[in-house]
């Protein structure tokens, strides 16, 4: 395997403690380097992304004790076959600011202290520390630009009520990485006007496709999606593995 496809996440031991490498196999016989390289660098937790329709890599995986967290899916916009959305941009939104911070903070973790993606499902890891590394995300994201390339906040003038990141992930293609609405807000609409502004966003920096990928069991978001035009196209598992170093 590649250093693109095997690697140790920085980010990810830093926050929890523990080395923590990340591996993208795509062949049976990858599963065995997963294990070297853990080996090899000390890793404690190995997580593992997979295409779900690998069903050979999927078993090859399991039996090497690899455990099942989440499964995500992929949706996508194509502006060339669909063009640009008719809505107009709601005036509510505009580009975060550093005074955000805090509240971008705050309706991150409060949207996701019960999400059930591959950390908070791991029960070896500290929830509080699973729920933070989101909300440490979020922040991070307006502070710096490498992480994306536009955070945009819904504010009808008492401050951030959601919030989303957009990032692009080639030429062509943008991604709707991170997405809440805090929860005394939900029911006004509001997610789907910033799912709306980041498919005029993509427009404006000549995208032709945009991507988003939620959880499996994230239905509300994806009836949004859906109506909006947005296609599933493809599903990806998580595992976790816990090595003995």
């Amino acid at each position: 395997m590649s250093e693109d496809t095997i690697f140790v996440s920085t980010w990810d031991s830093s926050h929890f403690g523990v080395k923590i490498a990340k591996a993208y196999p795509s062949l049976i016989n990858h599963v065995l380097e997963i294990d070297e390289f853990a080996r090899k660098h000390e890793v404690a937790l190995a997580i593992t992304r997979c295409n779900a329709s690998s069903i050979p890599l999927v078993h090859a995986l399991m039996k090497k004790s690899h455990l099942l967290m989440d499964t995500l899916v992929r949706y996508n916009y194509d502006f060339t076959k669909k063009g640009a959305i008719k809505t107009k941009i709601d005036q509510n939104i505009r580009p975060a600011i550093p005074s955000d911070v805090s509240k971008v903070k705050e309706l991150t973790r409060l949207s996701f202290e019960t999400y059930n993606g591959h950390f908070h499902s791991d029960p070896r890891l500290p929830n509080e520390l699973c729920t933070a590394i989101y909300a440490n995300w979020a922040v991070n994201s307006v502070l710096d630009d490498s992480l994306a390339d536009g955070v945009y906040v819904y504010d009808e003038g008492k401050g951030p009520e959601g919030f989303i990141t957009v990032k692009k992930l080639n030429e062509h293609t943008s991604d709707g990485v991170l997405a809440c609405v805090s929860p005394e807000s939900q029911g006004k609409g509001i997610y789907r006007k910033l799912i709306e502004y980041a498919m005029h966003w993509s427009v404006e920096q000549d995208i032709k496709v945009m991507e988003l990928g939620p959880l499996l069991d994230n239905y509300a978001v994806q009836r949004v999606w859906q109506r909006l035009g947005f296609e599933i196209y493809s599903a990806t598992y998580t595992f976790h593995k816990w090595i003995k170093t």
